[in-house]
C-alpha cells in the first residue's frame, strides 16, 4: 500500500449519488461528452435464475403458447417434388392396409371451435394434418438418402425386450401400429432403432424411437433450427399467480392440472412419413402410423396442436390463464366451489374451470384418464411443488429425498470410485433439473460436467475424484437444508430498489471495497493467487466481491434483503450473473452460494464504469489521499482476504 492507513471512525452516512456527483461534474462531462460510458449497467434478471424471477406489479396474465398460435406459420405438407416419393408411393399403393390415418380427434368439431381464430392458415394446416397426416418438417435434400434403410437396434435385455413387445402389441390393438409383417424393407421404408429406457426417477420403462441413430437418421432430415417451440412452464404460472394476488390479495384459489392421455399419439403422420417409421422387434415389423417420441419434429407438431386447443379453452370455453407443458395442462381457479364432472365411470368433484376443460376435451375427442386430473391449494406441476398460499415453488419433499439419496448412493456404492458414463449423465440431468429451484448450486455441478466432457461410451467407467465428491456432497447438503423459490421474494429489481450497496476494485497489489452509506472502507494486500493466475486481475476482482459479501454477513449490521455489489471488471460481473466460471473460480462461487442461501440475501453484482469507481480504485492502489478528496469523512480499515477452500464449504 502506498499510503499508510490512518485510524478512523465511522462517520455520518453519505449516499452513493453524492460521491458520484463529484466524479461526473459538468466540467468533466463537457470535456469528453462522446466518451462518457453509462455509469452503471445493471441486469435485473441474472442468468443464473433460469427465468425464476418475476417483475413487480405484473400487468396482465400470460398465455405464451396459446398466444403464439395467433402469429405462427402454418405447418408444412410433404415436399411435392421429392424424388424419393416415386418408390414410396408405389409401396403405399401396393400395401394400403399398412397405412391409415388414425386419431381420436373429432376434426370437424375442432375446426368449428376455431372459426373465430385470427390465424386461419395455421388452423387449416393443423386440420389438414389430422385428415391427411402430419409432416415433421423433414427435408430430404439435407441428406443423400438411399431408397430404404435399416439401422439395427442393439440387443435388449429380457425385461426391456418383453416390455417392447408388449408395447408394440398394445399399439397394434389401438390401431396406431399396423398389422405385423416380415421380410425385407420395401422402397421408401426406413427402420430406426428402438429402446426401452427407465422413466426419470422411476423404475418404469418408456418406449423410445431412436430417430437420431446412424448415417441416415430421420432426424438428420429435420433442420434443428427450424424446430424448437417453447412450451409453457411454472414460471408463467407464477407470473399469473402474482398478477392475481396483486388484484385479489390472499383470496384462496384452486390450482389444477389435467393430463392428456397418449399425447403425441393423437397426431397421425402422413403415409409418406409412416413409411419411414417401421418398428422392428425380433424380426417382426410394424408401421408406426402416429407421431412418436424420439423424432425431432414431434414436440413442435404437438405444441402447435396444443396452442390451438389452449386458444379454444381460453377464448371460447372460458378457462382463463390456461397453460400447457406438452401434455400437462395447468392453471388456477379463484372459485372456492367445486363442480361435478360426469364423464368418468364415477362422477368426480373438480374446480369449475377444470370441468370446463375436460368437457372441451370430450367434445373434440381428446383422451384423458380420471387419475391424471388433479387439484389442490398446493400441487406438483411439471415436477415442482407450487404452493398458492405460501407463494413458493419447491421440489417436492419426496423428490428432494430421492435426489439426495441418489447422490450419496452414487458416491458410496461406486466400484473403486468409478461409475459408468450413463450413471454420470443420469445423475447430472437429475441435479440440473433441481437447479431450477436452487440455481446458486450451478458451480458445484461443473466438476462433474468436466469429468464427462468428450466421453461417449455409455458403459465406460469414469473416476470420481475428490473435487467431484466434495461438490456433490455440497449439493446434497443444500437440498437437505433448503427448499426452493419464494415467488413473492424472487423478483427482478434494479439499482433503484437496492437496500445496501458496496463498491469494489482490485489491482495486482491491492484490494478494496467501500460502503458509501456508512462512509467506511476496507483494504488489503493481494494474497497469493492459485497457480497460473498470479497475474490475472480477474481472480482478485472476484475475490474482492466475495470479501465484500462476507463482510456484510459478519458485520453485525441488519442483513439487507437486496444487496448490490459494483465492480468495474466485466468478467466478474458475468461470472456472478451466470454463476459459472472456469474451475479456478469454483471455490469463490461455492462460498458465495453457501453464504447467500444461509443468509437469504438477494445479490446482484453489477458493472460500474471504471472512471465512476474512483474511490474503490484509489483505495485498491493505496492512494488514500485521493479517496479522501472524494469522501473526506471516510474511515478506512484493513481486512483479511478470504481463502475459500474445501473446509469453507458447509456440509462437506
Amino acid at each position: 500500500m502506498k499510503d499508510v492507513v490512518p485510524p478512523g471512525t465511522v462517520a455520518t452516512a453519505t449516499s452513493a449519488p453524492s460521491a458520484l456527483h463529484e466524479i461526473t461534474s459538468p466540467e468533466h462531462a463537457r470535456k469528453r461528452p462522446r466518451e462518457e460510458p453509462t455509469p452503471i449497467v445493471a441486469n435485473k434478471r441474472p442468468r443464473r435464475f433460469r427465468g425464476f424471477l418475476w417483475g413487480l406489479g405484473q400487468s396482465s396474465p400470460v398465455t405464451p403458447l396459446a398466444t403464439l398460435s395467433e402469429a405462427m406459420n402454418p405447418l408444412p405438407s410433404p415436399p411435392v417434388n421429392d424424388p424419393l416419393h416415386a418408390g414410396a408411393l408405389g409401396t403405399i399403393n401396393a400395401h394400403p392396409e399398412l397405412f391409415h390415418i388414425v386419431t381420436p380427434l373429432k376434426v370437424d368439431v375442432f375446426e368449428q371451435l376455431l372459426r373465430s381464430h385470427p390465424n386461419q392458415p395455421l388452423v387449416a394446416s393443423v386440420c389438414r394434418g389430422f385428415r391427411e397426416g402430419f409432416w415433421p418438417f423433414a427435408d430430404s435434400s439435407l441428406v443423400d438418402l438411399p431408397d430404404s434403410w435399416e439401422e439395427p437396434s442393439r440387443p435388449m435385455e429380457d425385461e426391456a425386450l418383453a416390455f417392447a413387445m408388449k408395447y408394440a402389441s398394445e399399439e397394434e390393438t389401438a390401431g396406431r401400429y399396423s398389422d405385423p409383417f416380415e421380410g425385407e424393407l420395401l422402397p421408401g421404408m426406413f427402420s430406426m432403432p428402438i429402446h426401452a429406457v427407465p422413466k426419470p426417477h422411476s423404475n418404469k420403462l418408456r418406449f423410445i424411437n431412436n430417430h437420431s441413430a446412424g448415417r441416415f437418421s430421420l432426424n438428420s432430415l429435420i433442420d434443428k433450427h427450424s424446430v424448437g417451440m417453447r412450451p409453457d412452464n411454472v414460471q408463467d404460472l407464477a407470473h399469473n399467480l402474482l398478477q392475481f394476488r396483486a388484484s385479489h390479495g390472499n383470496a384462496p384459489l384452486w390450482l389444477f392440472k389435467s393430463d392428456i392421455a397418449n399425447a403425441y399419439r393423437i397426431l397421425p403422420m402422413h403415409p409418406l412419413w409412416q413409411l419411414k417409421q417401421v418398428v422392428s422387434i425380433n424380426g417382426i415389423r410394424r408401421i408406426d402410423r402416429c407421431c412418436c417420441f424420439g423424432n425431432r419434429g414431434s414436440p413442435d407438431l404437438f405444441c402447435t396442436f396444443m396452442s390451438l386447443l389452449l386458444w379454444i379453452a381460453i377464448h371460447v370455453r372460458e378457462v382463463p390463464c390456461l397453460l400447457a407443458y406438452m401434455d400437462d395442462n395447468f392453471s388456477f381457479d379463484p372459485s372456492t366451489s367445486l363442480a361435478i364432472y360426469t364423464g368418468y365411470h364415477d362422477p368426480v368433484s373438480l374446480p369449475v374451470a377444470q370441468v370446463r376443460l375436460l368437457q372441451l376435451w370430450d367434445d373434440v375427442g381428446v383422451p384423458h384418464a380420471s387419475e391424471k386430473q388433479l387439484y389442490g391449494h398446493s400441487l406438483t406441476i411439471t415436477g415442482f411443488l407450487v404452493d398458492s398460499a405460501a407463494m413458493s415453488i419447491t421440489l417436492p419433499h419426496e423428490a428432494c429425498t430421492e435426489l439426495v439419496a441418489a447422490i450419496r448412493f452414487f458416491l458410496a456404492d461406486a466400484d473403486r470410485r468409478r461409475r459408468p458414463l450413463r450413471d454420470w449423465q443420469r445423475l447430472i440431468g437429475w441435479i440440473n433439473w433441481g437447479l431450477n429451484v436452487q440455481p446458486l448450486l450451478r458451480p458445484a455441478l461443473q466438476s462433474s460436467y468436466a469429468k464427462i466432457a468428450g466421453r461417449s461410451i455409455p458403459h465406460a467407467p469414469i473416476y470420481i475424484n475428490a473435487r467431484v465428491k466434495r461438490d456433490l456432497l455440497f449439493i446434497a447438503s443444500i437440498f437437505e437444508r433448503h427448499g426452493g423459490v419464494h415467488i413473492i421474494k424472487a423478483s427482478s429489481w434494479g439499482p433503484d430498489a437496492v437496500d445496501f450497496a458496496i463498491y469494489c476494485d482490485a489491482c495486482l497489489t491491492g484490494m478494496a471495497f467501500w460502503i458509501p452509506s456508512l462512509d467506511i472502507a476496507f483494504v488489503a494486500d493481494c494474497p497469493d493467487a492459485p497457480s497460473g493466475l498470479e497475474d490475472n486481475i480477474f481472480w482478485y476482482e472476484a475475490l474482492t466481491v466475495l470479501a465484500a459479501l462476507e463482510w456484510v454477513v459478519a458485520s453485525g449490521h441488519t442483513l439487507p434483503s437486496r444487496l448490490a455489489i459494483f465492480t468495474d471488471n466485466l468478467n466478474t460481473v458475468q461470472m456472478f450473473d451466470s454463476f459459472r466460471a472456469n474451475p479456478h473460480f469454483d471455490n469463490i462461487l461455492l462460498r458465495a452460494c453457501d453464504i447467500l442461501i444461509a443468509s437469504d440475501i438477494d445479490l446482484r453484482v453489477w458493472h460500474i464504469a471504471g472512471q465512476h469507481n474512483t474511490v474503490a480504485d484509489a483505495l485498491s492502489r493505496g492512494l488514500f489521499h485521493v479517496a479522501y478528496q472524494y469522501v473526506p469523512n471516510l474511515s478506512v480499515s484493513t481486512f483479511i482476504p478470504p481463502r475459500p477452500s474445501l473446509g469453507d464449504i458447509v456440509g462437506c
